[in-house]
């Protein structure tokens, strides 16, 4: 079958961990993706597996994902927000009221109850050791990611930060998954020309990029986005297809938005969602939202009432918007070839929450398309290692790709703007300070005591973990909304605040700094084996 589809779904959520705060509203980021998304898609992919039907998909994980879905305080604090929306839902069908929300309420309990017994028996609570076995049977080919999420283009006034980005991501993911990575996923899928020899030095083989990076470069390739191509240093580039993902993720006219499926609002006069206004295990998800409203426009006009919510048929238009886009993917295939493409790839990558953390019914739509494609013999669903180790038409095109984004009109406007810029020149700075501190250790290190020389170089990888925080691309979005610029502001603030302390630290070695630091580290308990090599200055 010469005909195939890459599909690659990214998982991540920025270091929000907060365990000195029992309340900490920003951790529900974390735990509704948990619920709403990452169990319902993973359950539908093992049991495709038990149903022996073939699936092949790739997947990033981004490490401060992993570490928080890992980390015990906040395992248990997963369990205590599962615990919550369980008891919830049983309260609101134990209150009674309509027909209609009774229903609701008794689906609702159905649905965390399977949750619940998914995560904690079948998972027993590691989803990231089921996205290992998945990967060791060979249906998921994970990728790679920056440490933090980084948006790496903006970070090369420092080539070093970049290289710890991207050698400590690559480092997690070879300790997780127990094999060193052969893609990496650029988050915002940004790209520009001086990360090769940076992926490169990593180990990294292939990469994602925008089509537009590809298109419009000044040597396009002759198969356009639809075969794989290098850039100079040796590295392969799948192109990104524009279209394949909007029908997934547009809500105001793709399929999540066709009333047929549940909503994120309600207008039941007892809205059902947990009563406790401070409870930061309140559960806004989708799972209640029985009758659909579309939003209010922008003028202020009345939400027009959808129908009541149908469970069949829902799962009518489950397998009608399945059939369509599985369609609309060998068409396009077909067509590719047509043009004289031999072995056409179609790459459709996407974030995953837009499969369940924004549309109930995603976790089934993908499970459909599958099990659709499977019984299909026009073309296939592969991962990107197979697409490589296919037969080659003289060899890969080598072109030189421009700098892209899939976010911010296409080149970084969304994190480089009038709410934001004024961290760039903070992150600089500092990520210049660590540098510097390691040539002077890469130096002096030798000649100094080995207890001092441990404690500085506790400093110097301290000083780099609240860096790598500092730089995740999520601050410099939320900057953008008023509602949670603030948030994004104080983040940063705490981080640089975190770098300043140990800065200061560094000279002294005495037992009130080494407690200090203890303290600052017991905070952010992420990358413990951070290498400060990472930033020895690099010839320009």
């Amino acid at each position: 079958m010469n005909r195939r589809c890459v599909l690659i779904l990214n998982a991540h959520v920025p270091w929000v961990r907060h365990p000195d705060t029992a309340d900490a509203p920003q951790e529900k980021w974390v735990f509704d993706s948990l619920l709403d998304c990452y169990l319902p898609v993973l359950a539908q992919l093992i049991k495709l597996r038990e149903e022996g039907v073939r699936f092949r998909l790739g997947m990033a994980l981004s490490p401060t994902l992993g570490a928080m879905l890992r980390d015990p305080v906040m395992r248990k604090r997963a369990d205590i927000y599962l615990d919550r929306a369980t008891n919830w839902a049983h309260a609101v069908l134990e209150r009674g009221g309509s027909m209609e929300e009774r229903r609701l309420a008794s689906d609702t309990v159905e649905h965390y109850g399977a949750v619940g017994q998914f995560y904690r028996r079948i998972l027993n609570r590691d989803l990231v050791g089921a996205l290992e076995l998945l990967q060791e049977s060979g249906q998921l080919e994970m990728m790679a990611t920056a440490a933090t999420h980084g948006l790496l283009p903006l970070l090369l006034k420092v080539p070093e930060a970049v290289r710890a980005q991207v050698l400590a991501g690559c480092r997690w993911h070879e300790k997780t998954f127990g094999a060193k990575p052969r893609g990496f996923w650029l988050p915002e899928c940004a790209y520009s020309p001086p990360l090769d020899p940076i992926l490169a030095e990593a180990g990294v083989e292939w990469t994602v990029l925008e089509d537009h990076s590809i298109l419009q470069c000044k040597n396009p390739p002759r198969t356009g986005i639809n075969r794989p191509v290098r850039s100079k240093s040796g590295l392969r580039l799948f192109g990104r297809e524009p279209g394949l993902d909007v029908p997934i993720r547009d809500y105001q006219k793709g399929f999540p938005a066709d009333p047929r499926y549940r909503k994120f609002r309600f207008n039941s006069p007892g809205e059902l969602r947990p009563p406790a206004p401070n409870d930061y295990a309140r559960v806004e998800i989708a799972v209640l939202s029985g009758k659909n409203r579309a939003p209010q426009d922008t003028q202020g006009r009345p939400e027009v009432v959808q129908p009541d919510y149908d469970p069949e048929q829902a799962a009518k238009a489950v397998r009608e918007h399945a059939a369509q886009f599985i369609e609309t993917l060998a068409a396009h295939l077909q067509r590719l070839e047509d043009f004289g493409i031999p072995e056409p790839v179609a790459v459709c990558a996407m974030d995953i929450d837009h499969l369940g953390r924004w549309w109930f019914e995603g976790p089934e739509f993908l499970a459909t398309v599958f099990r659709m494609a499977a019984a299909r013999n026009d073309f296939s669903f592969v991962t990107p290692a197979e697409v490589l180790a296919g037969k080659r038409y003289g060899g890969d095109d080598t072109i030189e790709p421009i700098a892209s984004s899939w976010g911010g009109d296409g080149y970084f406007g969304k994190w480089l703007g009038e709410d934001n810029a004024w961290i760039y020149p903070h992150l600089y700075q500092r990520a210049s300070q660590v540098t510097h501190f390691q040539s002077i250790l890469d130096e002096s290190g030798p000649s100094l005591l080995e207890e001092t020389l441990a404690y500085r170089e506790e400093c110097l990888s301290q000083m780099a973990r609240e860096l790598l925080l500092a730089q995740s691309s999520d601050w410099a979005a939320l900057m953008n909304d008023g509602a949670t610029r603030e948030f994004a502001n104080q983040q940063v603030k705490n981080y640089l605040g975190n770098f300043d302390r140990v800065w200061k630290m560094f000279a002294s070695n005495s037992p009130e700094a080494a407690d200090a630091l203890r303290k600052i580290k017991a905070m952010n308990p992420i990358f413990p084996d951070l290498d400060p090599s990472w930033y020895s200055p690099r010839p320009r």
